[in-house]
């Protein structure tokens, strides 16, 4: 079982200890080829709303419906640029696609896998490939490089 990146988002945050809401979940915090996420960023509810970062330590559930984590001082922090659309590249610097969603461990926070998005109609006919072995993954300023072929994905229905 595993959870999208795209299900996080808009999830409602859930102080644990008073049942508070602190706000919405707007992104998350991962490198491409490290195992985890590092941490959840969040929108405070209310008029004057600010961003903040929650880390991984102090989330306690990730479920379907509401993420709910220890209390913790709100760290006002600047939402990083979505790594959706990413380009990925393959090893001899073939275009594959561009990064699609990251498949999240709801009981470990692990990231699984990513989504390899292609064209739409390649994605229609044949349903998105999930890429399964992330540790080679490197970022680099043009996108991503994968360690190795595209063929060893399997495919995301």
């Amino acid at each position: 079982m595993y959870m999208t990146r795209s299900q996080l988002i808009g999830l409602p945050l859930v102080e644990k200890e008073s049942g508070r809401i602190l706000g919405r979940i707007v992104e998350i915090e991962y490198l491409p080829g490290e195992r985890a996420l590092r941490g959840l960023y969040y929108r405070t509810g209310g008029f004057l709303h600010r961003t903040c970062r929650l880390p991984m330590e102090l989330v306690t559930v990730m479920g379907a419906h509401a993420v709910i984590c220890r209390r913790a001082p709100q760290q006002a922090a600047k939402v990083p640029d979505p790594l959706e659309r990413t380009a990925v590249y393959s090893q001899t610097g073939e275009m594959l696609g561009r990064l699609g969603d990251i498949l999240v461990d709801p009981a470990t926070y692990a990231v699984t896998g990513m989504e390899l998005r292609r064209s739409f109609l390649d994605d229609l006919r044949d349903g998105r490939p999930v890429i399964r072995d992330i540790t080679g993954v490197k970022l680099q300023a043009q996108g991503m490089i994968l360690p190795v072929p595209s063929e060893e994905s399997d495919s995301a229905h």
